[in-house]
């Protein structure tokens, strides 16, 4: 009788501390993702001052980034909010941040509003890679019509969006839309993100052979400083689309994993969701040629 008491005990520390083992983690991997968040925050606003402040560095591609850097910024900033939510709710032992709402249309307007800027942030994506390939054609590049593109930009991820909320709206058994209830939510959003995805794909691919095959551009240095601005947009797309392919990957797939798969994955997502404001600061600003010939200039 001992023996199985003792044993009983054993098994209930046991669980005890596996679950305050997976509670520790959990913290972690959150405070992981708003140390990032703030960090990428940080290195947008920066990347925003120094393009605001330096005439010489005005430009059509620089106004699209702009444009870009906007959207990451309300995108990570709602991440932020998010992620802090799920901080206190956690600290405060509550099973979901549905609880910290009285009124839950508030949170379920914060969560449409992060899908429409994951979608915006894709679509400035794409709209770049279309501005990089037009400036490696000359005809091309005289037609360019900014309003068109800031209309591909800002107005296009509305629909999908509008349709998703609509639809969560209607069929959602839980308030703030605590995941997905079908498919076709599902492929609503996803498969927006993935025309995105891919249109930005088509374009830096065709860009890449018109650099390094065509014979449109006479300039060597004009050639040179366009294939180094598309090296990093190319860094840039890759980050964005792998953070929303694993997250497709680890939260619709219809496999399961084991713990520490799962927990490794986790760690991967957040690192991947919440840096890419940084990562697009590195790119387009912090190591930009242009930006760095401006400021040694401004320096001396």
């Amino acid at each position: 009788m001992s023996t199985s008491g003792t044993g009983g005990v054993s098994d209930k520390w046991r669980s005890w501390e596996e679950e305050q083992f997976i509670k520790e983690l959990h913290k972690a991997n959150n405070i992981l993702g708003i140390s990032l968040l703030v960090m990428s925050l940080t290195a947008v606003l920066l990347t925003m001052v120094i393009y605001s402040c330096f005439v010489t560095l005005q430009c059509m591609r620089v106004t699209l980034i702009k444009n870009l850097m906007v959207a990451i910024l309300f995108q990570e900033h709602i991440t932020l909010v998010l992620q802090a939510l799920v901080y206190f709710a956690r600290a405060e032992n509550l099973p979901d941040i549905r609880c910290l709402f009285r009124n839950t249309s508030f949170c379920e307007a914060l969560i449409a509003s992060s899908k429409y800027f994951e979608l915006t942030t894709l679509s400035w994506l794409a709209v770049m890679a279309y501005n990089q390939w037009s400036r490696s054609k000359p005809k091309l590049n005289k037609r360019f019509n900014f309003v068109a593109l800031s209309l591909v930009g800002w107005i296009s991820p509305l629909p999908p969006v509008a349709v998703w909320t609509a639809l969560m709206a209607q069929r959602a058994t839980s308030k703030c839309w605590g995941g997905f209830n079908t498919m076709s939510e599902v492929a609503i959003l996803e498969g927006a993100k993935l025309v995105y995805i891919l249109l930005a794909l088509s374009f830096l691919v065709v860009n890449y052979v018109n650099l390094y095959h065509g014979r449109e551009i006479i300039n060597v240095e004009e050639v040179l400083k366009q294939r180094a601005q598309s090296h990093m947009g190319f860094a840039v797309w890759v980050w964005f689309s792998l953070g929303h392919v694993v997250y497709v990957s680890c939260t619709h797939a219809p496999y399961t994993m084991d713990f520490r798969s799962m927990t490794t994955w986790s760690y991967i997502l957040t690192v991947l969701m919440s840096s890419g404001g940084l990562v697009a600061a590195l790119c387009f600003c912090i190591i930009d040629k242009d930006v760095l010939d401006t400021l040694r200039f401004f320096k001396s």
